[in-house]
């Protein structure tokens, strides 16, 4: 790759080592005296452009033994800071890469790179890009034989030129206009992808200059027609005020009033250090791959040493001039770094969320801040694990929070949503949501073709392909791991076998560096081993596996330069074996590239990757066939690719997660328990098995609860069924329960427990949450509102809801104070008006059973009822002596 390689190197100043850990981005300060020390190596007439000026991660070797020193608590060693800066001459194809010592302020290599090697867009060389192809006197020439509006905005798209072979030599960009709403010229934010037009300049960034115009074919085959007057049709725009917005949707807040439950320690200017949940790891940020995850560990035990989107590529399916070019390689074309969103200017993160900002370089090598470009924040990923026992009811459930760390980029059409997301099982999934608007292309009205669906009036969305490639540098209990994967295959009928059922998972090793698939035939599952060390339950090595979801490999003939290029994009997984610098799946450079220095090229080299230190790419992506739901914007599509332990616990390791409680969730609907009749045998002293029966109750007792004496470390519990039948329990029902006769509605007995003394305040976090029936006769106006309750409505109340919350919301004018007496309450029952016509209410316990009069607490003992006015009928029996 190299052709030339410059010898005077410059040293600038005194060296000036500062502690700053290894893989902290640049500082801004490091940015500039890198680019000094380039510039310095050239007569001072000699502009530069700069491409890169990032961090040149150590060599492992080196950074393995830092990073467990200082997991250790022991002495660090030394490691110089060093900064990777890719350059050109200025209006020139001369292109270099070279590393700067920034500890000893001295550039230790610059190299000249060949031919057909290009550096990467930047942000303001699009910007140029734009302008000239704009300015040019042919373009404009072509422009005003479309006889536009007066005030009609032309809006430019610079592509990567894309290789074909093709007198492409030259660094080049493809572009392609477009017009905002000529009807409405001063909206900016106008869909201009609806108004494709078929002008596509070419510009050469050498000379600077538009070195041919290409007219796309708008028909049926590669033919193409000169610009003529176009006929302009409606808008279709996607913001807010060009709609007519749903009205019934309700706020859903999310809301964490405690706080975060991960802790970020800012380590020197630039380093982040994430703690959540038995999870450590930290964040770094460059320009090509944006926020990288280094040294993750899990309960101190190490799991990957670096992780991060290696590279991407949408090739589309148009195969005529020029769009068999179209194949963008956004992160080496251009960078994730560069074009992530400021996550503060929208809902990209909700709760307590935390932002992480970031400095990279711009093309005169000055810092360039890019602020909030990578947001941490926790999310409620759903039930985590759940059983419940339907002998008893029981149920044990824990929901599952997920750890977001999350970046969104936007490139030019489209948007990525790119999130690492870590859960308290140990687990790690790699998540892209591809939202944004599909490139369009113009197309002669009423036609149709093949490879794109019209989504527009004359307008051509091309289906195309995402491929992403997941770079996985693991250190699964250390940096000595092995690749295998597991297959499902049945057995043979045989003796053994008679009814050919059985099936065994049989383990392959993968001895050396390969492209591989997946083959959901077998349930081919591939997992990274140590088996240096065992699981001490089981005795196998320890592992994480991979879930890679299937995708279809690149379309384009294997002698395409589309193939050549996108190295990652014909196999599910590559393994590798660790070679310093090679980072990018699609190579180096991919910019008009050739193919020949990706992971591909790496892997025929059949090296040994047996229990040594190997890396991963895992490939997966999205076939999208255009629709026309995805215009003027598309919904996300979403794809995922986990990690996650095998044998690498002794168990669960999400059990000690709190469990899911309406406390502590703040929920608003009550389920009841799952109860199923079943049979258990018990052992008695002679060793004989004695089967009785578990019947359902219709009271469910709560989890964690049981029958017991008062006082105890459990509540008292006595029920009756509906309509006064005799308890199953053998507890006759008490004198004072009344007869259900035809002339009032039917009695309903509700279970409740008698609190141990003394009362469990309903603020305790312990306590049960309440189910409030209110049983009216399905006439009486409520609180003179008009408003009329029907039968058995029923009010969900969370055990931290004070009486007159719980009042106000069944509008009841009643005083908190009421909590305050007795023992502790487990239900509300309205039971009449008062003497003013006021609703009163009863509640139920071993301090009896009574009503609000007035405001005050009027009881009596014993267990009982009372009707007042008009018939209710709700009775609470409670525990008693």
């Amino acid at each position: 790759m190299s052709t030339e390689q410059i010898t005077n190197v410059a040293e600038v100043g005194p060296a000036k080592h500062v502690a700053v850990h290894p893989l902290s981005p640049l500082s801004a300060y490091e940015i500039v005296l890198a680019a000094d020390l380039i510039r310095h190596l050239y007569p001072s007439s000699v502009e530069l452009q700069f491409k890169a000026v990032t961090l040149q991660e150590p060599v492992k070797a080196r950074l393995v033994p830092y990073l467990d020193a200082e997991h250790a608590g022991r002495n660090l060693p030394s490691i110089d800071r060093k900064a990777y800066v890719a350059f050109y001459i200025r209006n020139t194809d001369k292109f270099h890469e070279a590393v700067v010592n920034l500890s000893h302020r001295r550039v230790e290599s610059n190299v000249r790179l060949g031919p057909n090697i290009h550096g990467p867009g930047d942000g303001e060389e699009l910007l140029l890009v734009e302008k000239i192809a704009l300015e040019d006197a042919g373009v404009k020439a072509e422009i005003a034989k479309l006889q536009l509006p007066e005030a009609t905005a032309i809006v430019v798209d610079p592509w990567i030129y894309g290789s074909d072979g093709v007198d492409d030599d030259r660094r080049m960009y493809q572009t392609f206009l477009y017009l905002r709403d000529p009807n409405d010229p001063s909206n900016l934010d106008s869909n201009h992808y609806a108004f494709p037009i078929s002008i596509s300049p070419v510009v050469d960034t050498v000379d600077l200059k538009v070195s041919r115009i290409d007219f796309l074919p708008t028909g049926l085959d590669h033919s193409t027609k000169p610009a003529q007057p176009i006929q302009i049709q409606p808008a279709n725009e996607y913001t807010p005020e060009h709609q007519t917005l749903r009205t019934d949707l309700k706020p859903l807040n999310v809301v964490q009033p405690e706080g975060a439950s991960f802790k970020v320690t800012k380590a020197g200017e630039t380093g982040e250090i994430v703690q959540w949940q038995k999870w450590v790891f930290r964040i770094g940020y460059n320009q090509r791959e944006g926020m990288v995850i280094y040294d993750v560990r899990y309960d101190g035990r190490s799991l990957f040493y670096r992780l991060s989107l290696s590279d991407m590529n949408i090739p589309y399916a148009d195969p005529r001039h020029p769009f068999h070019r179209k194949a963008a390689f956004d992160l080496g074309d251009v960078g994730a770094g560069v074009m992530a969103n400021n996550l503060k200017l929208g809902c990209d993160c909700l709760g307590s969320i935390h932002y992480l900002s970031a400095v990279l370089s711009n093309d005169g090598g000055q810092p360039r801040p890019m602020e909030n470009v990578v947001c941490i924040h926790e999310q409620d990923a759903g039930i985590g694990w759940k059983h419940t026992n339907y002998r008893t009811g029981r149920a044990a459930v824990v929901r599952n929070r997920e750890l977001v760390v999350q970046s969104i980029i936007t490139v030019a059409n489209y948007e990525y949503i790119m999130a690492f997301m870590f859960n308290q099982a140990g687990e790690l999934t790699y998540e892209v949501r591809a939202t944004g608007i599909v490139s369009t292309q113009p197309i002669d009205e009423g036609l149709e073709v093949p490879w794109g669906t019209v989504v527009h009036p004359g307008v051509l969305a091309v289906h195309h392909q995402h491929i992403f490639s997941l770079r996985i540098d693991p250190a699964i209990d250390g940096h000595s791991n092995r690749l295998v994967y597991e297959e499902a295959h049945p057995m043979p009928r045989s003796d053994f076998n008679p009814h050919g059922v059985g099936y065994t998972v049989q383990e392959t090793l993968v001895s050396q560096s390969a492209g591989l698939d997946t083959n959901q035939d077998v349930g081919r599952v591939f997992m990274i081993q140590n088996t240096a060390v065992r699981n001490p339950v089981n005795g196998k090595p320890v592992a994480y596996k991979l879930h890679i979801p299937p995708f279809q490999k690149m379309l384009a003939d294997p002698d395409s330069y589309h193939f050549k290029r996108a190295e990652f994009a014909d196999h599910n997984l590559y393994a590798v074996r660790y070679r310093d610098g090679e980072l990018y799946a699609g190579g180096k450079y991919t910019n008009q590239s050739r193919g020949g220095d990706g992971v591909r090229s790496w892997a025929q080299r059949k090296e040994d990757i047996t229990d040594t230190d190997l890396v991963l790419y895992v490939q997966f992506g999205l076939q999208h066939s255009t629709r026309i739901e995805d215009f003027p914007v598309m919904p996300c599509e979403i794809i995922k690719v986990a990690l996650k332990p095998v044998n690498f616990f002794d168990k669960n390791p999400a059990l000690d997660v709190p469990p899911s409680n309406q406390e502590f969730n703040r929920s608003t609907l009550i389920s009841e328990q799952h109860k199923q009749p079943s049979i258990e045998a018990r052992v008695n002293a002679k060793s004989e098995t004695t089967a009785s029966s578990l019947s359902a109750s219709p009271f469910p007792l709560p989890p964690n609860m049981s029958n017991g004496n008062r006082g105890g470390p459990s509540p008292v519990y006595r029920y009756l069924t509906l309509n006064g039948d005799p308890p199953s329990s053998g507890v006759s029902p008490p004198a004072a329960a009344p007869t259900p006769s035809s002339s009032s509605p039917q009695i309903i007995y509700r279970l409740v427990p008698s609190q141990p003394h003394p009362p469990t305040p309903l603020s305790d976090p312990s306590s049960r949450t309440l189910i409030v029936n209110i049983w009216t006769d399905g006439t009486q106006p409520w609180l003179n509102t008009g408003a009329v309750l029907p039968p058995w409505s029923k009010y969900a109340v969370s055990p931290s809801m004070t009486l007159y919350e719980l009042c106000t919301r069944m509008r009841m004018p009643l005083n908190d104070r009421s909590w305050q007496e007795g023992w502790g309450v487990a239900e509300v029952v309205l039971l009449g008006p008062d003497e003013r016509g006021l609703p009163c209410f009863g509640r139920g316990g071993c301090g009896g059973f009574g009503r609000m009069v007035r405001g005050r607490w009027r009881r009596w003992g014993g267990v009982g009822m009372e009707r007042f006015g008009w018939p209710v009928g709700l009775v609470e029996l409670g525990g008693w002596d």
